[in-house]
């Protein structure tokens, strides 16, 4: 088993920045697979996204309008559109002289009263023309406030008109400029990179007792026309400026929270030096730790705090736990309105790195109450949570089973990108129904034909792993079969399809159409194929960079199940080949360790190896390195010419929802042991804790074992020597037959070959026959997989039968 195969799509995907991060969302998969990695945070959309209620779209970041714009008097509320565009029209006309501090100032407010009447208050639907006029006009007005400047005798005016005003009107004028940027056609970005200079530059932003205000709606604003510190450099010295002067009038109880959590939010948002607003966090969490501070704070505010840090880097677990709390107490309050922000604090928890334990009280009580307060969450915002919740690791079934229906109800109406979050988010959380996935994975096929190359492999990436992590065989994985074209993908959607096909194609229980394989088989020989024609030293299979690595892994586990399966490649460069052993070999000794080093395999295996007096344990044996499958641990009897291997199963592979059903992963490990070992016990430890229930659980599935391998004659052990020559054997007669496996459940014979009956009924290679003597060596997929079984003639006994179906109960 090759557990860290999974850690190429253990993130989401991520598309173009700053739209998600990968997944599951690296190399190229997990931040930008390939194309960035996993550890990158970008928010799937602008963490609290606020819907336009007249749109129903999520355009504007985590500002509240209703709190975050400044104060109108009531002559710029009365003043209509029409009236403000004709007062613009004097002012470019020649009013007042260009480039005077008078002139400057007249301009600023006609911005913002511009704002007022075209976005935040418009007199009546805006209609397209009225939008065209007011693009040409804030264009000019722009214009006029980038000429040179003019003052009086004596006084240095400054390189622009711009720079006469004051940081008041600063602050208002970009402000202005960040609303006027929702009307199409408006371009504001220089105004704004202009005000960001004169900021970087010294410019006063008093008084005093304004500071935090000036400040936040300065630097909120470079945030909503999205400025960031890389492109623009004004902008860091900007919050170079702004940390130190807001902090030298501290953290008290009368600084707006709303001013604080702008400050952040734009801070995360541009992209600035997490060393130069560092200051300011640890002061905001001593502050909130002594109380007294962000009182009259709304979950926005939490929010757009804690998103911030964690975009930054900046993570004080204190001020993390504080805020949910605070966050907790709103939801029992049953704060509806707040849901988009209770969302978009999971999801900065979880870019923050907290685990489940940390929000647990917060979790709890957004489950309880979510019937009543998110029945009307839209589906970005359920996008964020089910990743949040997935990066967390935290299993809450009921916001889990909500959030899956909601998006699988509203199919029809989502991008990508957000199901491709979603469904890396369910099956990473064990989450499983198979009309949800259809209807999700049909999505991504239908998306599929007009996306972009890269967002289209990144979507049918995600949508291949998530059904071969839950074993989804269902009608639209044929389709999506078909829809994926693997000579134009990249290197990290090449390395996720391989895993997914070899963890598809080693389940016994996956049923799916055999045109299925038809498709899917070809395509990633082919793709095999092009892999080793890749020169020394690639990129994508470098041994020396931990993406490389995984690929080397993906491709030695499609390798090793195209082995299986009769399609060996013969002619793989021996530069690879090394190249693959070397990784299985290092990933081997990875693997054993971390079996030897778990308590809670030593008790399990204790219980299991007192089934069985006199064997030997060998705690995390490698059954074979160069596949890399190691078991927790191999019983073995001097007496005896069998092997048991046991399997201690976590959460990790088995899935949540169905309960006790084994992953993709889970049953990879299961058929690779079941390909080595004469019995394979799987024992289940749900959450790490062993019970008294599941000691006993181990001591049955052992002697179960051991009563079924009494009946297995010595020379059909099962053993890799011993199942290739039965195999070339059956190929030699020309039998169509499936590859060979062991016991996997050492319960009665009759029941796994029912089981594995019903799943190979209708299969071209069921041969529908049964061998009474031959049963109790307990193969248990269709018949004709025993090694045994010629197809009427019984090599175990010399005996012959002509049963044609199974025993009955």
């Amino acid at each position: 088993m090759i557990l860290s195969s999974r850690a190429l799509h253990t993130r989401p995907p991520t598309f173009s920045p700053p739209c998600i991060r990968r997944a599951v969302p690296v190399r190229l998969l997990q931040v930008k697979h390939r194309t960035k990695l996993a550890t990158e945070h970008e928010g799937l959309i602008k963490p609290g996204c606020v819907a336009n209620k007249a749109t129903n779209t999520a355009r504007e970041p985590l500002i509240n309008r209703r709190r975050s714009r400044p104060v109108a008097t009531d002559a710029q509320q009365k003043q209509s559109l029409t009236g403000i565009l004709a007062e613009a029209a004097d002012l470019a006309a020649g009013g007042l002289k260009a480039g005077t501090r008078r002139h400057a100032g007249s301009v600023a407010g006609c911005l913002r009263s511009l704002a007022y009447a075209a976005v935040v208050r418009p007199d009546g639907r805006v209609s397209t023309a009225e939008q065209r006029q007011v693009a040409a006009t804030v264009q000019r007005l722009a214009a006029s406030l980038l000429v040179p400047a003019v003052a009086p005798r004596g006084a240095d005016p400054g390189p622009t008109a711009l720079h006469l005003l004051s940081g008041k009107q600063l602050s208002y004028a970009a402000w202005a400029a960040s609303k006027l940027a929702e009307v199409p056609g408006v371009q504001v970005q220089p105004l704004c990179q202009a005000i960001a200079g004169i900021a970087a530059e010294g410019a006063d932003m008093g008084p005093r007792d304004q500071l935090w205000k000036h400040w936040a709606m300065l630097l909120c604003a470079m945030a909503v026309v999205e400025l960031n510190c890389e492109n623009t450099p004004a902008l860091q010295k900007a919050f170079a400026r702004a940390v130190p002067q807001v902090l030298s009038q501290g953290i008290y109880a009368r600084v707006p929270a709303q001013s604080i959590a702008n400050i952040l939010y734009a801070a995360g948002d541009c992209g600035a030096d997490s060393s130069t607003l560092r200051p300011l966090v640890d002061a905001l969490d001593a502050a909130v730790i002594a109380g007294g501070v962000m009182q009259k704070s709304v979950a926005q505010d939490w929010s757009h705090c804690m998103w911030g840090c964690a975009k930054l880097g900046i993570v004080r677990p204190r001020f993390f736990q504080h805020a949910l709390q605070e966050l907790k107490v709103m939801v029992v309050n049953n704060q509806r309105h707040m849901t988009l922000n209770y969302s978009a604090a999971i999801y900065s928890s979880a870019i923050a790195g907290l685990d489940a334990r940390a929000a647990k009280p917060f979790l709890d009580a957004l489950e309880r109450e979510a019937p009543r307060i998110m029945h009307d969450l839209d589906a970005q915002a359920w996008s964020n949570l089910l990743w949040g919740l997935a990066e967390m690791k935290a299993y809450m079934p009921g916001l889990i089973s909500m959030g899956a229906h909601a998006m699988a109800d509203r199919v029809h109406s989502l991008n990508m990108q957000q199901l491709a979050n979603t469904l890396w988010a369910l099956s990473t959380l064990g989450w499983y129904e198979p009309a949800v996935y259809e209807s999700l994975v049909a999505q991504v096929v239908l998306l599929a034909r007009d996306e972009s190359s890269y967002e289209r492999s990144v979507g049918l990436g995600s949508a291949v792993l998530a059904c071969a992590e839950v074993l989804h065989g269902g009608p639209a994985l044929q389709h999506l079969a078909r829809s994926c074209q693997f000579d134009s993908i990249n290197p990290q959607a090449m390395g996720n399809a391989l895993y997914a096909w070899a963890l598809m194609r080693s389940a016994p229980t996956l049923s799916t159409a055999a045109d299925t394989w038809a498709v899917w088989d070809p395509a990633v020989l082919a793709l095999v194929d092009r892999l080793a024609q890749l020169h020394t030293g690639s990129s994508a299979l470098a041994e020396d960079s931990v993406e490389g690595q995984i690929m080397l892994r993906q491709l030695g586990l499609c390798l090793q199940e195209m082995k299986w399966i009769g399609q060996e490649r013969q002619k793989l460069p021996g530069w690879l080949t090394g190249a693959i052993v070397r990784a299985a070999t290092g990933q081997c000794k990875v693997l054993a360790a971390r079996h030897q080093d778990k308590p809670v395999n030593a008790s399990v295996v204790a219980a299991c190896a007192a089934t069985w007096p006199g064997c030997s344990v060998q705690m995390g044996a490698a059954l074979s390195e160069r596949e890399a499958i190691v078991a927790s641990a191999v019983l073995e009897h001097p007496d005896s010419p069998h092997q048991i291997a046991v399997a201690v199963a976590d959460d990790t592979f088995v899935l949540r929802h169905p309960l006790c059903r084994l992953r993709g992963v889970g049953m990879r490990w299961v058929s690779q042991l079941r390909r080595e070992a004469s019995a394979v016990v799987l024992v289940r430890v749900p959450e790490g804790d062993v019970t008294e229930a599941v000691l006993q659980q181990a001591t049955q599935l052992t002697q179960q074992a051991l009563d079924v391998l009494k009946h297995l004659p010595a020379g059909s052990a099962a053993g890799s020597s011993s199942r290739r020559s039965s195999s070339q054997r059956r190929r030699s007669q020309g039998l169509a037959v499936a590859p060979p496996r062991s016991t996997t459940w050492p319960r009665p014979w009759w029941r796994a070959c029912l089981q594995a009956g019903r799943a190979w009924r209708g299969s071209a290679r069921c041969a529908a026959s049964w061998c009474a003597t031959c049963a109790p060596c307990s193969w248990t997929c269709c018949p004709t997989t025993c090694p045994t079984w010629t197809g009427r003639h019984c090599l175990a006994s010399g005996r012959s039968t002509s049963s044609r179906s199974p025993p009955t109960l």
